[in-house]
């Protein structure tokens, strides 16, 4: 992947992010319903960017490993079972093992961690997701094939909704593979073998601009549930954002081609400014986990600690919400800056008594 295609991924990543953020300070920062929808897309945007991120991370070798799959949760596990520890800690005040270990199984220490379970389990099984992409191909009809998988990707999201419980979570969580999650995921795969394509200007402008427009008439129809398509549609893909229905799959899609057109855009830019700003942008979406796994947990601890938050609006919306999104990045930032001297000085000090 060029720096370029990393760019606009990790742009997209951190709207996602933000998105989740704002989502949750409903009721503390705002009582508006439409924000509240407008930004309802934010985990089915994280999903199809996660499917893209999977093919091409893979896209060199499409025949990759079950093993291969699984040592790329590690990283995710290891900083769910970490934020499962700091927020027992911050929430009981008190260590017992057994209990911790009982919500370290159950994902349930926070009720956004719904989502790290049902990712888990899409992680695990994108090998053999990426070896049916790769299959179907080399297929003379690959077309058609691609277009069939889609079709019993979204058959078996379906049988997902209706027909398995895994745990007593919110959305996703409680399904196998998270429902619709699935058809989700595996769509991303599907879109990252297409992002080689490269638009020109007049194009990316042209899309970015017609894809606004439609986002702004499918937000509002979401926000006033005028949308039709869930109604016709509940039965086989349920109904709501989480895990998402037809509307809201379909306005994540919206989200992801604003995202492409514009950053792209904007990524050509020669402008120390807007180059600058893209860094930060990229650089908060390179932490989404950070922030996701931490967000909710600093609302929640600083409106217990801080009640002013609670009276005070504006004063949550200026300091307590640029602390949801930047505190945890902050944190891994100065701690990978101590471990980095720390090994430098290791180093340094072996090198000595050698000498």
């Amino acid at each position: 992947m060029t720096k370029q295609r990393l760019e606009w991924i990790s742009g997209a990543k951190f709207i996602a992010i933000m998105a989740v953020v704002i989502v949750h300070c409903n009721g503390l920062m705002y009582t508006s319903n439409y924000i509240a929808m407008a930004t309802s897309f934010s985990v089915t945007l994280f999903i199809l960017l996660s499917g893209i991120g999977t093919y091409l991370s893979y896209s060199k070798s499409l025949n990759t490993s079950i093993v291969k799959g699984v040592l790329k949760t590690l990283p995710l596990l290891k900083s769910y079972i970490l934020a499962t520890f700091i927020l027992y800690l911050a929430y009981k005040r008190e260590f017992l093992l057994l209990d911790l270990l009982k919500h370290i199984v159950k994902f349930d220490i926070e009720g956004t961690f719904y989502f790290v379970f049902f990712f888990l389990q899409l992680k695990l099984i994108s090998p053999i997701l990426l070896k049916w992409y790769g299959y179907c191909d080399r297929k003379p009809n690959r077309a058609m094939l691609h277009g069939l998988s889609l079709a019993a990707s979204l058959v078996l999201s379906s049988i997902f909704i209706n027909h398995t419980y895994t745990l007593p979570l919110y959305g996703g969580g409680k399904f196998l593979f998270g429902g619709t999650y699935f058809f989700v995921y595996y769509l991303g795969i599907v879109i990252g073998s297409i992002c080689n394509i490269k638009p020109e200007k007049k194009q990316l402008i042209l899309i970015g601009i017609v894809s606004a427009v439609l986002w702004f008439i499918w937000s509002v129809g979401i926000a006033t549930y005028k949308l039709p398509f869930d109604i016709w549609l509940r039965p086989v893909l349920g109904y709501g954002d989480n895990p998402p229905s037809l509307n809201y799959i379909v306005f994540a899609l919206l989200t992801l081609t604003i995202c492409y057109a514009f950053i792209e855009l904007l990524s050509g830019i020669d402008n120390t400014v807007v180059k600058k700003l893209l860094s930060v942008i990229t650089c908060l979406g390179n932490n989404t986990l950070e922030i996701f796994l931490y967000h909710f947990a600093i609302m929640k601890l600083a409106t217990e600690f801080f009640p002013v938050f609670t009276l005070n609006v504006w004063l949550a919306r200026l300091v307590l919400f640029p602390a949801m999104v930047l505190l945890a990045p902050a944190v891994k930032y100065v701690f990978l800056k101590i471990i980095k001297c720390n090994d430098r000085y290791s180093k340094s000090k072996i090198t000595l008594t050698i000498e």
